[in-house]
């Protein structure tokens, strides 16, 4: 299971203020669940996205991977292998 709860980003603008990105977000995605995350260009897809591979994290709230939390430095794969310049990860 995958759980996004309460979560916010902002990120610092060259102003000197902040943008709020994400704000208080709560999500929880089932095993086996599919989800597509739709939206325009510059709406926080990708941040989201970087948030739940580990990449980069909230400002406020967190995310978990089953009852693990998930910190920044970027999720850990074992047993890797490439099969026809794609990329396999086993887990």
């Amino acid at each position: 299971m995958l759980r996004i709860d309460k979560v916010t980003k902002e990120f610092p603008q060259s102003s000197g203020g902040r943008k709020r990105v994400h704000e208080d977000i709560s999500l929880k995605i089932e095993d086996n669940e599919f989800v597509c995350i739709l939206g325009k260009s510059g709406c926080g897809k990708s941040t989201l996205l970087n948030l739940l591979a580990g990449y980069t994290v909230p400002d406020y709230g967190a995310l978990y991977l089953d009852k693990n939390m998930i910190h920044g430095g970027g999720l850990y794969f074992r047993n890797t292998r490439y099969i026809r310049g794609t990329q396999y990860c086993r887990m």
